[in-house]
């Protein structure tokens, strides 16, 4: 006698907005920490400064492996690995490249050959049914990854 199972497993990479944009925005996992206990995050969530320290740390990691696909949005929109919905990865992929004409790289070139070759311009094409408008750049962000043990990126 033989039974069929069918089992399906989930995993949908949570994402903090307030975090993403801490990390945007250039601050140390301990600034960020620090940012968000003043914000009254322990009351809000009931949690610990551990747990605090943790999450957000957690957070910083998977911005950090999230990054290479962020240069390359048509990438992110493909790839399978991280479970993140659709409009999630839009507002992810929007506010990284909001980011670019910050960081001094509005004069670079656009990665992944989007918008056309050698295009420097902010119209760019739509990727996976969404349209974004920024400015865009090659390179990493030149922050210093403190305590997750990479060396920049």
């Amino acid at each position: 006698m033989s039974s069929d199972l069918d089992v399906f497993v989930g995993n949908t990479t949570l994402i903090d907005e307030e975090v993403y944009r801490l990390w945007l925005d250039g601050h140390s996992v301990a600034e960020a920490v620090a940012r968000r206990l003043r914000g009254g995050v322990l009351e809000r969530e009931g949690t610990s400064v551990a747990v605090l320290q943790s999450d957000t740390r957690d957070h910083y990691r998977t911005f950090q492996m999230l990054e290479r696909l962020l240069h390359a949005p048509p990438r992110l929109l493909q790839q399978l690995l991280f479970q993140i919905p659709p409009e999630r990865q839009a507002l992810l992929i929007q506010r990284y490249w909001e980011n670019w004409e910050h960081w001094g790289a509005a004069h670079t070139e656009v990665p992944g050959g989007l918008g056309g070759t050698g295009n420097t311009g902010r119209d760019w094409e739509h990727w996976g049914g969404c349209s974004y408008s920024g400015t865009g750049g090659t390179g990493g962000t030149g922050r210093d990854w403190e305590g997750l043990g990479g060396t920049g990126r």
